[in-house]
């Protein structure tokens, strides 16, 4: 199992579908991000574990996201207790899946330019999610402040 191969897909839809879920969150705190983040991550290793099981077919595809869009809907359902946020889902997924699909048609042709796409991919999430739990702490502490007043 080449490990590269789940690395990329992953921080690609870190990188996409986290900011969308937390941006448009009446939630903004650190429990959220995480949960967010976790979200995503036990979807797409398992979505992307069941879609090299069937070697990539294409249909697969197509069925599998729409399967995600649900049960991701149904987490942010749970998360939220919202249901206008499950609706989130539907641009989420299929920003994730266009961009995805243009990047691995038009520009990771090699081994080389995989493990570059994953290396871009995994910085631009972790400086993100950093950025937003450096944010959530301060509002946290603002917060905090303003009730021992």
């Amino acid at each position: 199992m080449d490990i590269i191969l789940y690395t990329y897909p992953l921080f690609l839809t870190l990188l996409i579908e986290t900011p969308i879920y937390f941006r448009f969150s009446g939630k903004k705190n650190v429990l959220t991000l995480i949960l967010l983040t976790m979200m995503n991550l036990i979807s797409n290793l398992s979505f992307n574990f069941l879609y090299s099981f069937f070697n990539h077919y294409l249909v697969f595809l197509i069925y599998g996201e729409i399967l995600v869009i649900f049960i991701e809907g149904a987490i942010l359902y749970l998360i939220y207790d919202d249901i206008k946020r499950i609706f989130l889902t539907i641009p989420a997924n299929g920003l994730s899946l266009a961009i995805g699909r243009l990047l691995n048609t038009y520009v990771v042709i090699t081994k080389e330019s995989l493990v570059v796409a994953a290396l871009i991919c995994e910085t631009l999430f972790l400086v993100y999610f950093i950025f937003e739990l450096i944010n959530c702490v301060k509002r946290f502490k603002k917060i905090r402040l303003k009730t021992k007043e």
